[in-house]
């Protein structure tokens, strides 16, 4: 009953390990310098598995620039916090992880995470003039881009103040259209576009005063729910009224939430990927079945549409959700409708 034990180093699963020999067997001897990921490399983690589902083509490269980005954003906004006690580091995550959600590239994402950074910050980590290999710097045309992402939401963000009451009665240069415009102008592209919607949308912490959840709300409503509506972004355009949506009226976007997701079984989120599993479904039976050209649409009516439907005099047929057939929503893009038709028809059976 002899136990021979022998300690060395080995390669397990591709990573050095100390492990031991026991009655002939190889033991791995967990390592107790190991601790688990913390609350924002898990964040971080969530970011890059975002953007990797939305961009197939991603390289190390764009995954590597994100975790630099969050390294240098983890190390100099240690402590740091605005007036409400929100940290810069939960803001600039969840505007990051917002922006992978609508499928931003790898240096937008990195300008989320390291927007907060005052100029000189950011002249420190950003250098576009090298090739710099230190960890704690970002280097080459990529830096150049994340500058000038920063320095145009910066500009944006710093347009006219406008008084809430304010807002629907502008008149002269600062109509809201031309604020808009304004808008689309300072930031010359799309990826700008997104990096100001996600911002704007983590804007107000949960501990604001109305005053401030006012302004914001009117913001979101007349300025930047219009401006990306006008953009065809759709998605993003319900994102925003959601949240004026949640800002106005907090105690029914609550019981309208409530409602909902009692009602589907499941919350807004799950029910989101239920449907776009469905459609990906949908569209292998089309496409199995030769209907070429098929573009799959899906979409979980939002919040603030349900609560308008079932509030709004022009619809008085509708007064509780438990009346409304479109909460779910499936569109089919195809040329040929009537063949689409009976097969989707043929699918809806099978699945009874």
């Amino acid at each position: 009953n002899l136990t021979l034990a022998i300690l060395y180093r080995a390669s397990v699963g591709g990573k050095p390990n100390l492990v031991k020999i026991e009655n002939g067997q190889i033991v791995v001897i967990p390592s107790k310098t190991s601790s688990p990921l913390s609350a924002e490399d898990l964040e971080v983690k969530e970011i890059i598995n975002l953007f990797i589902q939305s961009h197939e083509a991603g390289t190390a490269k764009d995954t590597q620039l994100i975790r630099a980005a969050a390294l240098i954003s983890q190390k100099i906004y240690a402590g740091k916090k605005f007036p409400s006690g929100q940290t810069y580091l939960g803001h600039t995550i969840n505007v990051a992880k917002t922006t992978a959600k609508w499928g931003a590239d790898a240096e937008t994402i990195a300008a989320a995470l390291l927007h907060k950074l005052s100029a000189k910050e950011l002249d420190h980590v950003l250098r576009y003039g090298s090739r710099s290999k230190k960890r704690d710097v970002i280097a080459g045309n990529s830096a150049k881009r994340i500058k000038e992402f920063i320095t145009k939401l910066s500009a944006i963000t710093q347009l006219p103040y406008f008084d809430g009451k304010y807002f629907v009665a502008v008149k002269g240069n600062f109509t809201l259209q031309n604020y808009m415009n304004m808008v689309m102008l300072m930031s010359k592209d799309a990826q700008t576009m997104l990096l100001v919607f996600a911002d704007k949308l983590e804007t107000v912490p949960a501990s604001s005063g109305a005053d401030e959840r006012n302004y914001r709300y009117q913001e979101l409503l007349h300025i930047y729910a219009p401006l990306a509506a006008r953009l065809n972004a759709r998605n993003i355009a319900y994102c925003i009224r959601n949240e004026a949506f949640r800002l106005s009226r907090p105690a029914h976007y609550a019981r309208v939430k409530k409602e909902t997701e009692q009602l589907l079984g499941q919350n807004m989120e799950q029910a989101q990927e239920y449907l776009e599993k469905l459609g990906q479904e949908i569209a292998v039976v089309l496409r199995a079945n030769r209907v070429e050209d098929v573009i799959i649409q899906t979409r979980v009516k939002n919040l603030y549409s349900i609560w308008e439907k079932i509030s709004s005099s022009r619809k008085p047929e509708y007064t509780d959700i438990l009346e409304l057939k479109d909460i779910f929503g499936i569109r089919i893009i195809t040329q040929d409708v009537a063949r689409a038709l009976t097969f989707i028809i043929d699918y809806s059976d099978s699945q009874q």
